[in-house]
């Protein structure tokens, strides 16, 4: 049986994680988020983040290779 609150606050530790990157860096890819934080959900974290009234939005842009991406940017 999984514990329902461990869960929360593991999601809570990875979405106050991507609010930490943001308010340093300015925005996040997914990439990013889960090189350096091991966290695959970025959207999930960003939806949260936004319910908490942070106004982020989101970019799609082309790297080099004509890959297209997202990028979280806080406003």
């Amino acid at each position: 049986m999984t514990d329902t609150l461990t869960i929360d606050a593991a999601h809570d530790n990875q979405t106050d994680k991507v609010l930490g990157h943001l308010l340093k860096h300015g925005d996040i890819t997914r990439l990013k988020a889960d090189k350096v934080y091991g966290i695959v959900n970025l959207p999930d974290c960003i939806y949260q983040l936004r319910n908490r009234g942070y106004d982020i939005t989101t970019e799609r842009p082309v790297d080099d290779g004509g890959v297209r991406y997202v990028r979280y940017v806080l406003a």
